[in-house]
């Protein structure tokens, strides 16, 4: 156990050298972010309609070793899901950042400008439950789909918006696992 303390000691140390600060007002473009534990929502209301947008921070960050051994930057990258509200109609869209977002390139030249995609879609009435019907993005017409990012544009859910929120989850999930580790310092230790 003390060689555990000791390496997490030091691991507080170095993370909290590098942390990034999310300075408040917690908003992006707008939307105002509301934090419970690992958990995120941001909320933009009009009279016209109020939009959700929801993401976990837990386990966000993909494997951080490249094809030639070396560390890459650490980066969150939650799925997200975007909800507007129009009176009792809710439109879901599920989102995912994409594989070679913020850099990365998959050998075929530089990184593409789009970071998310659309993955799934629901259309329902008050509340989800399990009989709602949900279809996977790839299943609906290229035509559709392009229709379908240009309404997130038109809300403000951009490429860049993307990136701003990846920003937002990874602070978020850096200041969590540094709490994560100093939980895991007193439970070493036998704190309460």
């Amino acid at each position: 156990q003390r060689n555990l303390l000791e390496f997490v000691t030091a691991e507080i140390i170095e993370e909290r050298r590098v942390q990034l600060q999310l300075e408040q007002p917690y908003v992006i473009d707008g939307f105002t972010g509301h934090f419970s534990g690992s958990k995120v929502e941001l909320v933009r209301e009009t009279p016209q309609e109020r939009i959700n947008i929801f993401f976990n921070v837990s386990k966000s960050v993909p494997r951080r070793c490249d094809e030639s051994g070396d560390l890459s930057p650490v980066r969150s990258v939650p799925k997200f899901e975007v909800l507007i509200r129009r009176n009792d109609l809710l439109l879901s869209i599920f989102c995912v950042y994409k594989p070679a977002a913020f850099g990365e390139t998959d050998g075929e030249g530089d990184a593409d400008d789009v970071v998310f995609e659309i993955q799934d879609l629901s259309l329902y009435k008050n509340g989800w439950n399990d009989s709602c019907f949900t279809i996977d993005a790839s299943l609906i017409d290229d035509n559709l789909q392009s229709m379908l990012l240009h309404v997130l544009e038109e809300k403000g859910i951009t490429q860049e918006f993307a990136r701003r929120l990846s920003d937002m989850a990874t602070a978020h999930e850096h200041a969590l696992y540094i709490e994560f580790l100093e939980n895991l310092s007193k439970f070493t230790v036998g704190l309460p």
